[in-house]
């Protein structure tokens, strides 16, 4: 059996690691699997045992640093690729893109990127500009080099396409949602109180206070609350901002996603950048009404299932929070149900994955 090697800085739980969980559960059905962490964990809320738990054999580098990891961290996973007779390498992440890439120069082992992100968009929304520019730069680098490049959306291959040359060798493989883990409870969303999710991390690109002013100047905020279910390093700045408001609830990061989205009925996101946005399937999947900015990433989405939503363009608190009152108490979505029949849930990106690893190395 022909082994796969998925290589991640380390695994917390955010969208990213649970979309390679998911590719990683298909490709366990045809070949050997492993994944290969450079750093330690550090996040409490760590999917490392929720990997172990699905068969998952995981191991780290105990890499120390960004510097340590560009020096060292080549030369560490060629070696870990050939003590392991490993077949193909496939890589999420700057830094783990950086140095598979410069792994498979020295093995001539094939190596897969997923992009996930738009990386300047990403890179200097989270980082002082010095860092960000190291970053971008090498993640550059490493795109333009590595053969197989896989944008987890159409709408972010696009984006790629137009900005650099090289990506013209690109392809997209849509982001998925396991249908059956957000299933519905007995509280079906049309019976729903008209409460708001924020799902996302509380980061400069998701303009989190834009969906808080929004929600805050609408009429309906009155009788309704606005969850903000997330981590990052703008929300001890944005509780303090909005601690006077009794309806905005900053729940922070937690193991119990289903239990709020359960208790919505419409999900914002005023964000604007994505890959293909994780938490827009999962609000999808659970039923809820999304109220969203009308960047091509959320729409690529919504448009093709055709989903019950409302959008707004990116800045307007003002539109924003007029179209939170334009819609009808009775409104009844019925977008579970279009999205479990869409090609957006994971087994269809398993399959597709599947696909792209027989192309390769069979």
């Amino acid at each position: 059996m022909k082994k796969i090697l998925f290589v991640l800085s380390d695994l917390p739980k955010i969208g990213p690691t649970n979309q390679t969980l998911y590719i990683i559960k298909a490709a366990m059905k045809k070949y050997e699997v492993s994944v290969l962490t450079l750093f330690d964990e550090t996040d409490c809320y760590s999917v490392k045992d929720n990997y172990i738990a699905n068969g998952v054999k995981v191991e780290c580098l105990h890499l120390e640093s960004f510097i340590n990891a560009i020096i060292k961290g080549p030369k560490k996973i060629a070696e870990y690729i050939k003590n392991n007779k490993v077949s193909l390498i496939h890589s999420y992440g700057t830094i783990a893109d950086y140095i598979c890439e410069k792994a498979h120069t020295k093995t001539n082992i094939p190596h897969i990127i997923s992009l996930r992100v738009f990386p300047k968009e990403d890179l200097f929304s989270r980082m002082n500009f010095i860092k960000a520019w190291i970053a971008y730069s090498i993640h550059l680098s490493a795109l333009k080099k590595c053969k197989h490049v896989v944008a987890c959306s159409k709408s972010l291959l696009g984006l790629m396409r137009d900005k650099y040359g090289f990506a013209k060798k690109f392809i997209y493989i849509q982001n998925g949602v396991d249908v059956d883990k957000y299933s519905l409870d007995s509280n079906s969303c049309n019976n729903r109180d008209n409460n708001y999710i924020c799902l996302s991390s509380i980061i400069s690109r998701k303009r989190i206070h834009e969906s808080i002013e929004g929600f805050l100047k609408s009429n309906i905020s009155k009788n309704s609350i606005l969850y903000i279910v997330g981590d990052g390093e703008l929300l001890d700045g944005l509780k303090m901002q909005f601690n006077e408001y009794k309806n905005v609830i900053f729940v922070g990061k937690t193991n119990d996603v289903q239990k709020y989205l359960n208790s919505c009925k419409y999900f914002i996101s005023s964000s604007e950048s994505e890959g293909l946005p994780n938490s827009l399937l999962e609000a999808l999947s659970m039923g809820l009404i999304p109220i969203v900015s009308s960047i091509p990433q959320h729409l690529e989405v919504l448009e093709e299932i055709n989903a019950v939503y409302y959008s707004y363009v990116l800045g307007n608190v003002d539109e924003l929070s007029k179209t939170i009152d334009s819609i009808p108490d009775d409104i009844i979505s019925n977008n579970r149900e279009r999205i479990v029949s869409s090609s957006f849930n994971s087994t269809n990106m398993g399959k597709k994955y599947i696909d792209l690893y027989s192309e390769i190395i069979e």
